[in-house]
């Protein structure tokens, strides 16, 4: 993704709450790569540090 989506991915994880912790949950080696093709830049995360997991 771009660097960009670091600014809406805390909203969207927000809005699908429920959904982004069970992916989370069910795939724990997910990643989301933000990539800043100006400065040469990859930051690295896991699905979860972007959300809350749930239990359900």
């Amino acid at each position: 993704m771009p660097i960009n989506a670091k600014i809406g991915l805390p909203a969207m994880a927000s809005q699908y709450a429920v959904a982004w912790g069970r992916i989370g949950l069910a795939f724990p080696e997910l990643e989301i790569w933000l990539i800043d093709i100006e400065n040469r830049i990859i930051e690295k995360s896991t699905w979860a540090e972007w959300g809350q997991p749930t239990t359900a």
